[in-house]
């Protein structure tokens, strides 16, 4: 399901989400369950191996890199799994890379430019999925980033910001993926196709060390992997 809204201005005007839509992509798992299902080949990146309801995760990486890739990633296997998910600012994640992501897009609330409402929109969205991808181009201010981290855990929600700078997410959070370089391969001298793409991250856990990891998003199979991780950085 997608909610587009091209207009800046149309989004003053947009209705809060329906009750009904709200009880329908309500969690519906046991109130126990602290989890959201992720890909076997990416649990290392994790906080203990697991994507936590109300948790906060940020995706840092500059335009291209493959940081929307990355947070698509982590919300693939919840949403191949029935879980609703959202994605907001970013204008076009391409329907194509969402579906070979594994994202069930009969179960996708897109709003691709909400303006100046993005806050009020993020937050309404938040009533209604089970992880929220948002794209955060400028630096948010305290008092929303707190708003809507305190909305993500009330809800049980997980939060995944894909930002170009740290600095524009003014709050900690549990997990912390910055993307140091990103290379394709597979074209030759000049021919062939793009088949695999290493991304080398930094990955920030709370309580955890810093570490080192090589990611392909995606490997020469069409998915992704985790090609290997180093210790401290």
């Amino acid at each position: 399901m997608f909610a587009l809204s091209q207009d800046p201005d149309r989004s003053f005007h947009r209705p809060p989400v329906p009750t009904a839509l709200r009880d329908l992509v309500r969690p519906v798992v046991a109130a126990a369950s602290r989890t959201l299902p992720v890909a076997d080949s990416i649990t290392s990146l994790l906080p203990r191996g697991v994507l936590r309801r109300g948790s906060v995760s940020v995706v840092t990486g500059a335009p291209g890199s493959g940081a929307v890739s990355l947070a698509l990633a982590l919300a693939s296997e919840a949403s191949a799994q029935g879980h609703w998910c959202g994605v907001v600012g970013i204008s076009d994640p391409g329907a194509t890379a969402m579906s070979e992501a594994g994202m069930d897009l009969r179960r996708v609330l897109f709003t691709a430019e909400p303006s100046k409402r993005w806050l009020d929109v993020t937050a309404e969205l938040l009533d209604g999925v089970e992880i929220l991808i948002v794209h955060v181009s400028a630096s948010v201010p305290f008092s929303a980033a707190r708003r809507l981290s305190a909305r993500a855990r009330e809800r049980r929600a997980a939060l995944i910001i894909v930002t170009e700078d740290r600095q524009y997410w003014p709050m900690p959070a549990d997990l912390g993926l910055s993307i140091r370089s990103s290379v394709w391969m597979g074209i030759g001298r000049g021919d062939g196709h793009l088949r695999a793409r290493r991304l080398e991250l930094e990955v920030a856990a709370r309580g955890e060390h810093l570490r080192l990891v090589s990611l392909w998003i995606p490997a020469q199979s069409g998915e992704t992997l985790l090609a290997h991780g180093r210790g401290d950085a």
